[in-house]
């Protein structure tokens, strides 16, 4: 994916920057990884903080409302965490849920760390692999807690293998459950958006070492039960599809 000052992003960086509550900082200052961690879901979180957290993000996307007059979409992995307070926020937000191999979402974390921090010890690379599986688990351990919360029409979930094989099928059937209007006008959208990334080749990832596959496995079971994937590491090196 492309990044820069005008790209899309995360806009769990613009609430990192407004409020200084959120684990991302704990990539720039890991001495505070622990004070933290009470971030990602505000469960432990004082009423203030969830409040000042809150009023942020509604400020954040009134701002994006004006800029750009249309319903917003944001995409923030920490958000699967925070269903019960964007649902307090905005009780009319909708929810998609994209789900993927477990093996590959982990592989494409290490990917992105060692892009973006550069020849880390193994000793710092073990301290980011633990707590990146900690706070998988945990985020998903609130996300089931809080998903029945989401009304009925208002909550989508994809298959990114299905999303990659056919994401005209895949997206419709999203505006479908969402109850969403003119998908037709989106798609053709997509389909000029997908045209223009044609080139795009994924990044393959050696095959994952046993003892972690086994390690992810015991950590992110639920995950692994909730969607049906396998935790056989799979021949030549390929995460196995479920």
């Amino acid at each position: 994916m492309l990044a820069g000052l005008f790209t899309a992003a995360e806009d769990e960086f613009a609430l990192a920057a407004m409020t200084r509550k959120s684990p991302l900082l704990g990539e720039l200052y890991p001495g505070a990884v622990p004070r933290l961690r009470k971030y990602l879901s505000f469960h432990d979180a004082t009423e203030g903080e969830r409040s000042e957290w809150k009023e942020a993000l509604h400020f954040f996307v009134r701002k994006l409302t004006v800029k750009y007059d249309r319903p917003i979409v944001l995409k923030s992995p920490a958000h699967t965490a925070r269903v019960r307070m964007l649902i307090e926020t905005f009780p009319d937000a909708r929810f998609v849920h994209i789900s993927r191999h477990p093996f590959l979402i982990f592989q494409s974390y290490e990917n992105m760390v060692s892009k973006m921090m550069g020849a880390l010890a193994e000793e710092k690379k073990e301290e980011l692999r633990t707590e990146a599986i900690r706070g998988f688990s945990e985020m998903f351990r609130c996300f089931f807690e809080d998903r029945p919360s989401i009304l009925k029409g208002r909550y989508a979930e994809i298959a990114f293998e299905e999303l990659e094989k056919d994401p005209s099928k895949t997206m419709r059937l999203a505006y479908d459950n969402l109850d969403l209007p003119d998908f037709s006008y989106a798609e053709k959208r997509m389909a000029a958006y997908l045209d223009s990334i044609s080139g795009y080749r994924k990044n393959q990832y050696p095959q994952l070492n046993s003892a972690v596959a086994e390690r992810l496995h015991e950590a992110w079971k639920p995950y692994f039960e909730e969607w049906g994937y396998s935790h056989d590491i799979a021949i030549d090196g390929a995460a196995p599809q479920r």
